[in-house]
């Protein structure tokens, strides 16, 4: 081998072993950059605020709970940053709750208005009631109750029964809501049973008024559709279901009509004025 031959090569070598610790030293300047990145990230996502995954759950449950209780109602604009500061969380959360409400019927939102309480007319409220006797009457002709759905439904009654005495409006709103729906549940209809859900959605905002007309009679005509149920008597517990739903009905269109009497002779031409003048007169008497 030549003398230039053999320098030729100890460059050449040179050149590598340069371009090689080169390479690892950008290879090394990338795994600690890397590693940083991923050390900061953890602490980030360490010091994050951590929301629950149930979150939108529970703000969805918060607002029907409020709709039920009648606390809220279709003259106030329902806005996600309302809700968002009285929950203290953010608006996702919220608009995702506000979006399952309008599915189930229990408001409307009007695009950059905010969400408002749906309210259900004379009429409506009939044509609700009409269908929750046709349906809930099927529904008791052709279910399939086990012993298991029937000690279910006992439990509700007796829960409903205790809530009732304890005035506690939101608990026994829901087991009522409970007993119609295991009802419906033991249709083997999937159409009937998502009609009857959803039926039952609308009437909760209704239950508030209905809670105070008729709580008192409901308990009892619960119990003799069971008792029915549990005889085998269909046809009885079909009859006493129609008469139950009618009698709530009948209650609330009664209450409604006279509400709206109210609300009309106080707008009317001389209204509130009238009723301040004959304070007046009295006051002077």
């Amino acid at each position: 081998m030549s003398f230039s031959t053999a320098r030729r090569m100890e460059k050449a070598r040179k050149r590598s072993k340069s371009y090689g610790h080169g390479k690892n030293d950008i290879d090394n300047r990338r795994d600690r950059t890397f590693r940083a990145v991923v050390r900061t990230f953890a602490w980030e996502e360490l010091l994050r605020p951590r929301i629950p995954a149930n979150l939108t759950e529970q703000a969805y449950k918060a607002i029907r709970d409020q709709l039920i209780s009648g606390k809220l109602n279709g003259r106030e604009h329902l806005t996600e940053g309302f809700f968002a500061a009285t929950f203290g969380i953010s608006k996702s959360p919220i608009r995702e709750a506000l979006n399952r409400l309008e599915s189930d019927g229990l408001i409307r939102i009007s695009p950059r208005r905010g969400a408002f309480v749906v309210e259900f007319s004379i009429h409506d409220v009939r044509e609700i009631f009409e269908l929750r006797e046709a349906l809930e009457a099927l529904a008791v002709r052709n279910g399939v109750l086990d012993s298991k759905t029937l000690s279910s439904m006992k439990a509700s009654v007796r829960a409903a029964s205790a809530f009732l005495r304890e005035n506690d409006m939101l608990n026994y709103i829901r087991e009522d809501t409970m007993f119609h729906a295991r009802l419906a549940q033991c249709s083997s209809n999937a159409r009937l049973r998502k009609i009857l859900e959803n039926v039952h959605d609308q009437t909760v905002l209704l239950r508030c008024k209905t809670f105070h007309l008729t709580s008192h009679t409901s308990v009892k005509q619960h119990l003799h559709i069971l008792t029915a149920l549990e005889k085998g008597q269909r046809d009885i517990a079909e009859k006493l279901v129609v008469r139950h739903i009618r009698t709530v009905g009948r209650s609330l269109t009664a209450y409604l009509k006279k509400e709206k009497g109210k609300a009309s002779s106080a707008h009317g031409p001389l209204g509130g004025r009238t009723l301040r003048v004959i304070s007046s007169q009295a006051a002077l008497n």
